[in-house]
């Protein structure tokens, strides 16, 4: 599955910039009156966290995947492994 990472990379940058201009919030200054240099600092900051980002969803969904489907299944069937969870074998490119 993938995602358009565009608007939450703008809502980032948005927030990025008014951490260091709260005072900028209540006129709603973001991006119209903006230096375009501090624009792009807070867009490429919101680039370089996505990965981390990504990766830090990616390792939740695999641990509320093991917390929820090891031991055995409830309807009889055979014992589930880390082996199974598919947030595992995306981590290590095991399945598509």
């Amino acid at each position: 599955m993938t995602t358009d990472t565009d608007a939450l990379q703008e809502r980032i940058a948005e927030e990025l910039y008014y951490d260091q201009h709260p005072e900028g919030r209540h006129r709603s200054e973001w991006p119209a009156v903006v230096y375009p240099d501090t624009a792009y600092e807070c867009r490429d900051l919101a680039a370089a966290v996505l990965p981390i980002i990504a990766a830090e969803v990616k390792s939740a969904k695999a641990e509320a995947w093991d917390e929820g489907y090891l031991d055995r299944s409830p309807y009889g069937g055979r014992a589930r492994s880390r082996a199974d969870n598919p947030y595992r074998a995306a981590e290590t490119g095991d399945r598509a």
